[in-house]
């Protein structure tokens, strides 16, 4: 790992460590994994889709850039000069405008006519800006500064901050709910999610949560809040109707250094950046669960999903370039559970949906000493493998899974088991 990394891992939040520390010379290059990927500019961070899916953002924070994408081609069309080491970026509910968020000095947004691709306006914010997101109704946009423990509040009609607001200590992601109640923002140095009322713009709470908590997400239909905590290597689920802003209800286990978390628009999975596993997590929502992986980038932090379909970009830092995943795209289950009795080797898992199919192979070696191979299919979380002939006593047999998608199998996870006497 480079000491960027490191830095940078502390901190979707303090980015401003890994400012004069950044490679400038560094090549885009290509992702070398099962998703495909897009080259960008320097340094990657944050990614947004327009709300009809046409387009995508990227922010490239080292060369002062905007990339925008069309996803029906994966290429890029476009790319925008903006301020100093872009991170965050939004677009309006209504598409007619892309918020880009300056880190460096002097600390703005940048506000781009996104017909135009052009930057119409900066509006000056607080220290350190990080991320910005936009109300449902495309009435304000909060913005986390993450120098002085502030989120701005403007009003884009107007340009003008209205409204700052005190956090926590180094407020990074931010997220606001489907329904525009509240407004959830994740406090780095506090291990705490600040509560903010959009109605009246004031502080209503805190809720604890993991260590450096970083990227923010509420679920299309408002039920769950996720917030990863990148020290903990977790994400804290919070049920927003709990208490009198919001109650962690259980706690998943994701890869390493987690970054960013962004829901599919049914809801059905949840993705989460592992920076220093170069890892998607996919996470279950109604189950809980961290289902499996998709190898991505080299330092993956930035994801977002398009509104259209189970499409989702992944912006990868250290290499430059965006993966793309889709329904097509293979998910490296997590190892099953599995015991083996005399003639079965029963296997269960948490599945990616209710409608993914799933191989099981089982390896051991009989009551006479032969070795046995058996394989069997199914749709859902389990299945029983029949050995005809018998497990030998005390042996262990090898359990492996697979998921089979539309573009075919993935890479195996397997286990192991022991037959009892």
């Amino acid at each position: 790992m480079t000491v960027r990394q490191q830095r940078y891992r502390t901190v979707w939040t303090t980015i401003g460590i890994l400012l004069g520390i950044v490679t400038l010379g560094a090549t885009p290059a290509q992702t070398a994994t099962g998703a495909d990927s897009i080259d960008v500019g320097l340094y990657p961070l944050g990614v947004a889709f327009s709300p009809d899916g046409t387009k995508a953002y990227v922010t490239n924070n080292s060369d002062g850039t905007l990339s925008v994408i069309n996803p029906a081609t994966s290429t890029v069309t476009a790319t925008t000069t903006v301020g100093f080491n872009p991170s965050g970026v939004a677009v309006s509910p209504d598409g007619s405008k892309v918020y880009v968020v300056n880190y460096n000095s002097p600390f703005s947004v940048s506000v781009i006519n996104s017909a135009t691709g052009t930057v119409t306006s900066t509006i000056a914010v607080g220290d350190y800006p990080v991320a910005v997101a936009f109300s449902p109704d495309g009435t304000k946009a909060y913005v986390t500064n993450s120098g002085d423990n502030t989120v701005s509040v403007i009003n884009p009609a107007t340009e003008a901050v209205t409204a700052t607001l005190g956090t926590g200590n180094n407020p990074g992601g931010i997220a606001i709910s489907p329904d525009g109640s509240k407004v959830y923002i994740a406090n780095q140095g506090s291990a705490s999610v600040t509560v903010i009322s959009p109605n009246f713009d004031t502080v209503t709470g805190t809720i604890p949560v993991g260590r450096y908590p970083s990227g923010v997400a509420f679920a299309p239909d408002g039920t769950k809040a996720y917030v990863v905590n990148m020290s903990d290597d977790t994400v804290s689920v919070i049920n927003p109707s709990g208490g009198a802003v919001g109650t962690v209800t259980e706690t998943i286990s994701v890869g390493g250094q987690p970054q960013w978390v962004a829901f599919s628009p049914d809801g059905s999975r949840a993705y989460v950046t592992n920076s220093s596993d170069d890892t998607v997590s996919v996470v279950n929502p109604a189950a809980g669960v961290n289902t499996g992986t998709i190898p991505v980038g080299d330092e993956p932090l930035g994801v977002a999903f398009s509104p259209v379909g189970l499409l989702a970009y992944v912006a990868n830092a250290d290499d430059a370039s965006v993966s793309v995943i889709t329904n097509q795209t293979s998910v490296t289950p997590l190892p099953p559970s599995a015991r083996a009795k005399s003639k079965v080797v029963k296997a269960s898992w948490t599945a990616i949906t209710g409608t993914n199919k799933y191989q099981v192979s089982a390896y051991g070696k009989t009551r006479s000493g032969k070795k046995f191979s058996k394989t069997a299919t199914t749709i859902g979380s389990q299945v029983k493998v029949k050995v005809k002939a018998g497990i030998a006593s005390g042996s262990k047999v090898k359990v492996c899974l697979t998921a089979i998608g539309p573009g075919g199998p993935s890479t195996a996870a397997c286990t192991m088991a022991t037959r009892g006497g």
